[in-house]
């Protein structure tokens, strides 16, 4: 395998690539729990590995991540620190050329073993467009909404900001209303064909980033209009379509039991009690109205 540290495009391979993003200011332990997570489970199928190092200001920065990937084949690429997750999975397609990529980001651990065979063997299927771990119907907007009718702490001035009307239309406009079907980002896989003709935007802020997964141009809304499924791939080796997410047991359901990579916001749920996990639930699969 090629290693390189460039922008310039690399030589395509016929593999998947799995690209993980190594990010300087999570720290290496979040790294670590995500390599130890590859290889205490198998892929179930063979790819290239693309380390995604941002964040690092120099390369001896990187020596400690790098370490912990000794003796394991791998291509290493230096993006910028910008754009986000989603910034950098476009930033990496763009060098290296791939006919399916598995994006996973810096909170993704792996938790069952098959997870990447089982993804690729609904991401090749003609009428797939987007195939990942975790998907929800939460919308911000409603959240929004609901935050309105309960107190909200800090200065006066800031709370009345929360509460305009103004900022109530930018909800409005930036998110669709519960139910907001969306596939995760944390960790999915896409046809090259496909990534190449979805649409980004700018990517400067955390809200875009928002919206790019969640918002009225969300991805999930863009492969929809290219007349293509988005479904979510449990452990079980099932691929779920849209009606079926609430009943799938992978995100804010259940133990999670059927999860293939968990993140952050699973292991959220996973430590919660139960008043907290039906808090959980709800804002993901049965939103109050509003």
């Amino acid at each position: 395998m090629q290693h390189g540290s460039g922008v310039d495009r690399a030589p395509a391979s016929g593999r998947v690539g799995v690209v993980q993003i190594a990010f300087r200011p999570y720290g290496v332990e979040a790294f670590e729990a995500f390599f130890a997570s590859y290889r205490r489970h198998s892929a179930g199928l063979d790819h290239d590995l693309i380390i995604a190092l941002k964040g690092f200001e120099t390369p001896a920065q990187a020596e400690p991540f790098l370490d912990l990937l000794s003796g394991v084949d791998f291509t290493p690429i230096w993006v910028p620190d910008r754009g986000y997750d989603i910034g950098t999975y476009f930033h990496v397609a763009r060098a290296h050329s791939r006919p399916v990529y598995c994006f996973l980001n810096s909170k993704s651990v792996i938790v069952a073993d098959g997870w990447l065979a089982a993804l690729h063997a609904h991401a090749i299927r003609d009428e797939i467009g987007l195939a990942g771990a975790t998907a929800s119907l939460e919308s911000l907007y409603s959240d929004h909404l609901t935050a309105l009718q309960g107190e909200m702490a800090g200065p006066r001035w800031r709370v009345a900001i929360r509460r305009s009307w103004l900022n109530s239309l930018r909800h409005r406009l930036r998110y669709p209303p519960f139910p907001n079907p969306h596939l995760r980002t944390n960790a999915f896989m896409v046809r090259e064909d496909v990534w190449r003709r979805v649409r980004r935007g700018r990517m400067i802020s955390r809200r875009d980033a928002s919206q790019f997964e969640n918002g009225w141009r969300s991805i999930t809304r863009q492969v929809t209009a290219m007349g293509l499924d988005v479904v979510v791939v449990g452990r079980d080796g099932r691929a779920y379509k849209q009606p079926e997410w609430p009943m799938s047991n992978t995100f804010w359901q259940g133990e999670q039991e059927n999860l293939l990579v968990a993140d952050n916001q699973t292991e959220k749920y996973a430590v919660a009690d139960f008043p907290g996990r039906a808090a959980l639930n709800a804002l993901a699969w049965n939103h109050p109205p509003n």
